[in-house]
């Protein structure tokens, strides 16, 4: 849930569910990409976390309760993952890594024991990098992760005519997670004349 949110919505006919997880004030982890950062810079932010993995599961059983999906599938181990892992029993759980949850397990002292409980009930886990799948097998052994990339609908694209001047594309934030310098360093290796165009990817 978030302020100015319905709690039921279809999007592109698909049924969406929101749940209150603390008061109207607090609910503001989600949809910013700032959790981590609320959570680390306030008492009230570390609450609205607990109420958050608690309403999770609760809202993840009461959907397969009424659902009866066949496969429950949380995106990010932390924290879908683990609202997943603590409200389901019945169908299997997959959960897909990003990149964010890896680097918290990494950096985190009590994450790992968390990310083990839910590789231990999920019966698939994928990332959608190759280095994230490696990261995260070396925080449980045994795990197996497979790397199924971000899905794009080939049906929308097609081939077109080549740019007049070699032109290089970056899709992403500007921060050192997503290799901005390398890319600018790749420009300097190009022809005089390529074009560098930037598109800024919005926290969802």
């Amino acid at each position: 849930s978030a302020p100015g949110l319905a709690p039921f919505e279809t999007i592109r006919a698909v049924p969406v569910t929101r749940f209150r997880y603390a008061p109207r004030s607090w609910e503001t982890l989600a949809y910013a990409g700032t959790m981590a950062e609320q959570v680390a810079g306030s008492w009230r932010g570390k609450l609205a976390l607990l109420g958050l993995l608690g309403a999770g599961s609760r809202a993840v059983a009461r959907a397969v309760r009424d659902f009866a999906p066949d496969v429950v599938h949380a995106h990010w181990w932390f924290p879908g993952g683990v609202a997943a892992a603590l409200g389901t029993s019945g169908p299997p759980l997959v959960v897909t890594l990003h990149g964010s949850d890896v680097r918290l397990a990494a950096r985190s002292r009590f994450a790992p024991a968390a990310f083990r409980y839910v590789a231990r009930r999920a019966a698939a886990m994928t990332a959608v990098s190759s280095w994230l799948a490696r990261t995260a097998e070396s925080f449980a052994p045994g795990l197996s992760v497979s790397v199924a990339p971000m899905p794009v609908d080939a049906s929308l694209f097609a081939a077109g005519p080549w740019p007049r001047r070699p032109t290089l594309l970056s899709v992403g934030r500007l921060n050192a997670q997503k290799g901005t310098a390398d890319l600018l360093h790749l420009l300097t290796r190009l022809p005089p004349e390529a074009d560098m165009r930037r598109e800024l990817e919005r926290s969802a």
